[in-house]
């Protein structure tokens, strides 16, 4: 029988020596071969698979066995390589791990007892050479050469690192955190740790390979043997907790994990991110140039173990060796695990015999994969001893409860990656031959819970650290493909099915829920594939009809409900200029196209709302003082308060008003104004443009239509209320055609001896009694206010005496009644007494003289008086332009033109009485209407007046008549 050949084949990674191992083990007709890692064997499973299929093939690790009937080749964790077998070839992957201070003894014990039969292969780093050769005669060498050079290239921020990096971290947190970032920054990372089932780091890896992201962040178990397009490596640290303490990374540990990059013939590179310190010069030499200290000491534990007692089984595991180049490992899990449970009176009478103590030495090996606790581990194995001790195997209800707690799969990834965990230890456990009645069952199950949670765990980091919106477009952007947008009629904007933000108008609003990182993906995208909806957007709306676009009170344009523009002030006020929102990437076309239409609507928009002003504008025939006055009025919109063209009202001639009447203007006691445009919509537009040319910030808006009065309002810009369409008086602004109204009805009053509020009056201002007095005072009357005995009104039929056209209405509420006209007096040496509307002239009424200790029903009334002082004649203000605002109704003469003398007048020019209206003789009229305390109410001290002329175009001439016959 030919000798088995052994060969060391040592080199750097990426050399292939794991793909030489395959390619000598296809050529025997059995193998076998050990991996350092469970992730690491099922690679090298699935490509042997691929190769010769799965009918010869096998898999065996702690928690996965899949074992064919007619096994050729065996693919293995180095700790589950089985035992005694005779095979043609062997292999083990890693070998330097020997050197390992946790699994170094079992990678010791294979470098010394495990061989092939023909053939021995033992792969791994240069710096194992010299302790091969001390350990294993006849050993020849195979150096292999890395393809590939390996350049350091510094320190780079994370989110600065190239495409196609592995970042490194040493701790779960460190690697969350590190993908996390990546997330925002560059559309995601695939995570792969040790702790992942197989499944989960496929699907993790797929991700990566497939390009669905370009970043991998990984522990140091990258480093054993992973085969991944890598073209750079990134240390987040340069310290790890080797489970007893932290400690520096040695540089052949840099290097196993640095020479993950540059696969094959690629070239690869490494450095250092985050707060990891650059490594020193000698060490960057000693990682690019593969030169490193040789191993001197290689972990060891006796193999040769011996089972007559507990006792016996823990002296021969503590066995010392006489080999220099060979030290005792530490105490390992399975070892703690074995004392732990050595010390139970139960157990050390159960384990009475060698088949006792070696089961007790199986169970004392299954791993700690929870991690919780070493009592937490030995009671749960003394459970399982016991169990198996005393039936023979596992109860199957008690398996299937356990199983059952960790088959939920709802969770954080904290959650599901500790049940996961958790489902390893039974994943294990039913592996084991004869632990369990029916073990094809249970293996199938376990094997399904742990693919189960697999995937959630998968889905939820792919959740929690992929954003394959930006990863998708961030890949097709790199390649250069053509993007398809689509945007659905609610203007949501997906590009290659990813949605990427919505269209508003012209304008392309991101994602908000996008950081700033993936703002810039996200707007290179949708530049590259919004260009031909911009167009086609453009083309639908200049032929939109105008009623679709309008504007806003606040000069915004709209097309529907999205915002197109805004309105500018122009150099014509009635000419605003319209500024399109299109974005830069929509092209000059599209801008212009959308300019124009906008434009060609606020034109159109504004001549049909303000044509009565456009007319007055572009009418040639006004000449002179009309042309002038037409002038203002074009700028001021329509509307100008009379006393600030008191003068220029003043100077037109008639024919000048005539021309100026025949386009509406109306010459208001308050307002010049155009009628037709205090409707909604003219005044909506006419504050807009406004607003422009006053340069205002902030638009005040119209008030709602209908109103006659709106409450006012501290600190608006002068004018607000006359381009509304009102007049600020008091506490309330009154409709300025309305005010024109109410003047017409106050022209006719005394304003001197004072007068009342009628019902027309406060039905044409909506009004309560109250509101009305403070609108008065606003206007410039004083409004005094007093209480009287309320009187029922006597009706025509009752007392002939009374005209019936002047017999008092019962006004409902506080509205007071309108004033009556005046009566003649009873006697020859009194004059007409003037009777407010609610207070009937006294007529005794015996049953009411009979019960004088009747308390009459009071109520409230006001007497309005001009508010200037009438003595003061020589106060009055010089010129029309600075009184005119505030003149009283009463203050105008026939037609337009008003009064000169600055002060209200009676119903038809001054009162005859003694002084006239200058208020001399007795005192002032107004002060004689004041109620003074206790007295009669203010109609009884009412002054005689001389006798008026009886209108003929009164309706109740005839009536008055008679009463001057009588």
């Amino acid at each position: 029988m030919t000798p088995s050949r052994i060969t060391a084949v040592l080199g750097p990674t990426n050399t292939g020596k794991t793909h030489y191992a395959i390619e000598r083990m296809l050529a025997h007709r059995t193998g076998v071969i050990g991996l350092p890692l469970r992730l690491l064997a099922r690679e090298v499973y699935d490509r042997i698979v691929r190769l010769r299929g799965p009918s010869v093939v096998a898999l065996v690790t702690g928690e996965e066995r899949i074992v064919p009937d007619r096994v050729q080749y065996w693919v293995c964790t180095v700790e589950a390589m089985p035992e005694g077998m005779a095979c043609d070839f062997l292999a083990v992957d890693e070998i330097q791990l020997c050197a390992d201070a946790e699994r170094g003894h079992v990678f010791t014990d294979r470098l010394l007892n495990a061989r092939g039969l023909h053939e021995t292969l033992f792969l791994g780093a240069e710096t194992m050479r010299q302790a091969i050769g001390q350990l294993v005669p006849n050993v020849t060498y195979l150096k292999r050469d890395r393809f590939s050079t390996l350049t350091y290239t510094g320190s780079k921020k994370i989110n600065r690192m190239p495409e196609r990096t592995a970042i490194v971290g040493f701790s779960v947190e460190n690697v969350y955190a590190i993908a996390e970032l990546l997330r925002r920054t560059k559309g995601g990372a695939a995570v792969v740790m040790g702790a992942l089932s197989p499944r989960t780091r496929n699907a993790q890896v797929d991700l990566y390979q497939n390009g669905d992201v370009d970043y991998l962040v990984a522990t140091d178990a990258i480093g054993m043997g992973l085969n991944l397009d890598i073209d750079h490596v990134a240390f987040s640290s340069l310290v790890k907790f080797d489970g007893v303490r932290m400690r520096h990374l040695s540089p052949d540990e840099m290097a196993q994990i640095a020479g993950r990059a540059g696969r094959h013939m690629n070239a690869g590179t490494f450095g250092v991110t985050g707060e990891a310190p650059e490594p020193d010069e000698e060490v960057i030499e000693a990682i690019t140039d593969h030169r490193f200290r040789p191993v001197t000491k290689l972990q060891w534990r006796n193999s040769r173990l011996q089972f007559g007692s507990v006792k016996r089984l823990l002296q021969t595991l503590e066995e010392r060796t006489e080999n220099p180049l060979l030290t005792r490992v530490r105490e390992s899990d399975d070892l703690a695990a074995l004392r732990a449970l050595s010390g139970d009176a139960e157990i050390l009478a159960r384990a009475s015999d060698g088949q006792s103590v070696k089961l007790l030495w199986d169970v004392c090996r299954i791993p700690d994969f929870r991690g919780i606790s070493r009592g937490e581990h030995a009671a749960l194995l003394t459970e399982i001893y016991n169990f198996l001790h005393q039936y023979g195997t596992i109860p199957a209800n008690w398996f299937a409860l356990q199983v059952k707690r960790i088959d939920r799969t709802e969770g954080d990834i904290d959650t599901l990656s500790k049940r996961l965990a958790f489902i390893r230890t039974w994943t294990y456990v039913a592996q084991r031959k004869g632990w369990l009645g029916d073990e094809k069952h249970w293996r199938e199950e376990t094997r399904a819970v742990e693919d189960r949670l697999s995937d959630a765990l998968h889905g939820a980091l792919t959740q929690r650290f992929v954003d394959r919106r930006t990863s998708v477009l961030l890949r097709r952007l790199k390649q250069k493909e053509s993007l398809v947008a689509d945007v659905n009629d609610k203007g949501e904007v997906t590009v290659d099915g990813e949605f990427v933000g919505k269209l508003e108008g012209f304008r392309f609003r991101m994602d908000k829920t996008a950081n700033p990182d993936e703002a810039k993906t996200l707007r290179q995208a949708s530049e590259a594939a919004l260009a031909p909806h911009f167009h086609l957007r453009a083309d639908r709306f200049y032929n939109a009809p105008d009623p679709e676009i309008d504007f806003t009170e606040q000069g915004g344009l709209m097309w529907g409900d999205q915002a197109v523009g805004k309105l500018t002030a122009g150099s014509d006020p009635l000419k605003p200029v319209a500024v399109a929102f299109v974005d830069d990437e929509a092209g000059p076309e599209v801008m212009q196209k959308v300019q124009r239409r906008l434009q060609h609507f606020i034109d159109r928009k504004i001549a049909a709302t303000m044509e009565p002003l456009t007319k007055l504008r572009d009418d040639e025939t006004l000449t002179g003082m009309a042309k002038g006055f037409a002038y203002r009025m074009v700028e001021h919109f329509g509307i100008i308060p009379r006393g600030e063209v008191a003068q220029q009202v003043k100077d037109l001639d008639q024919e000048a008003r005539g021309l100026l009447r025949k386009h509406g203007i109306r010459f208001g006691q308050f307002t010049i104004f155009l009628p037709l445009l205090l409707k909604p919509a003219p005044t909506r537009l006419r504050l807009v443009l406004w607003s422009l040319s006053k340069n205002l910030q902030e638009f005040p808006e119209s008030p709602p239509p209908g109103l006659v009065t709106v409450p006012t309002v501290d600190g608006l810009v002068p004018g607000t209320y006359a381009m509304a369409g009102y007049r600020a008086a008091g506490d309330r602004a009154i409709r300025i055609d309305m005010l024109e109204r109410l003047a017409d009805m106050l022209r006719d009053r005394d304003s001197r001896a004072g007068f009342e509020a009628t019902a027309d009056m406060l039905s044409i201002t909506g009004m309560t009694l109250d509101q009305f007095a403070n609108l008065m005072t606003g206007l410039g009357y004083k409004a005094e206010k007093g209480e009287r005995a309320k009187v029922k009104p006597v009706l025509a039929s009752d007392d002939p005496q009374t005209p019936p056209a002047e017999t008092p209405v019962e006004i409902p509420g506080d509205l007071p009644q309108e004033t009556p006209v005046e009566s003649p007096g009873e006697g020859p040496d009194t004059g007409p007494n003037e009777i407010p509307g609610d207070m009937p002239q006294e007529t005794p009424i015996p049953d009411q003289q009979a019960a004088p200790e009747t308390v009459p029903e009071l109520e409230s009334f006001y007497t309005f008086t001009w508010g200037a002082r009438p003595a003061a004649r020589r106060e009055r203000p010089q010129g029309q332009g600075r009184r005119s605002a505030e003149a009283p109704a009463a203050d105008r003469a026939k037609g337009d033109r008003p009064r000169g003398d600055g002060k209200p007048r009676g119903d038809k020019g001054k009162a005859k009485g003694k002084g006239g209206d200058r208020g001399e003789g007795k005192g002032d009229r107004g002060d004689r209407y004041k109620p003074q305390p206790g007295s009669k109410p203010a109609v009884a001290e009412a002054r005689p007046r001389q006798e008026k002329k009886i209108d003929p175009d009164n309706p109740f001439a005839a009536a008055l008549m008679g009463f001057k016959t009588n």
